[in-house]
């Protein structure tokens, strides 16, 4: 009886492929298991946004440290204007009042001189993938699914940054997370 040569040796035999494919089919279906679990450990400091209609994105900031009072920063790209979005607890009945601001001076700045640079105020609600609405999560906490943002672009709209643009290109209220910047 002849041995087998090596070019037999490395055929592959249906065991074998079947096997192989059942190997590759497994992989291939746990990958989007694993960016899902993956994606579910996102922290809301380093979650990722953009509206529906991906007009606008967020990227909030991992590297913040959180003044008192501030719960998150976040920074949101809306065509080529940059928006700086801090969150901060109100007192009384507490919720995440967001404040969007817009070429504000530096350093110390005036009452007077923050609201000419605030272009969005109100607060900013977080969405889970059942459509439950809560609040906005701490930095620290697992990042909201959708966030959503009352009343945006029709606030936008009567804002200087934004008077010249046409109204399709501000952004819709609502954003799914994109991704985890970690």
């Amino acid at each position: 009886m002849s041995r087998p040569t090596d070019a037999r040796k490395r055929q592959a035999t249906p065991t074998r492929r079947r096997l192989a494919r059942g190997l590759v089919m497994t992989a291939c279906a746990l990958m989007p298991l694993a960016a899902v679990a993956q994606d579910a450990e996102c922290l809301q400091s380093d979650a990722l946004y953009a509206d529906l209609d991906r007009t606008a994105v967020i990227s909030f900031d991992a590297g913040y440290a959180a003044s008192p009072g501030v719960s998150n920063r976040f920074d949101m790209l809306i065509g080529d204007i940059a928006l700086e979005g801090i969150v901060i607890w109100s007192t009384g009945v507490e919720r995440p009042q967001a404040i969007l601001l817009h070429d504000c001076p530096q350093g110390d700045a005036t009452a007077t001189e923050l609201d000419a640079c605030t272009l969005w105020q109100g607060i900013v609600y977080a969405v889970d993938a059942e459509g439950e609405i809560g609040f906005l999560p701490g930095a620290s906490e697992l990042a909201a699914e959708r966030l959503l943002f009352p009343g945006l672009p029709w606030q936008l709209s009567f804002t200087e940054a934004f008077e010249a643009g046409e109204i399709a290109d501000l952004p819709f209220e609502v954003f799914e997370r994109t991704g985890c910047a970690s």
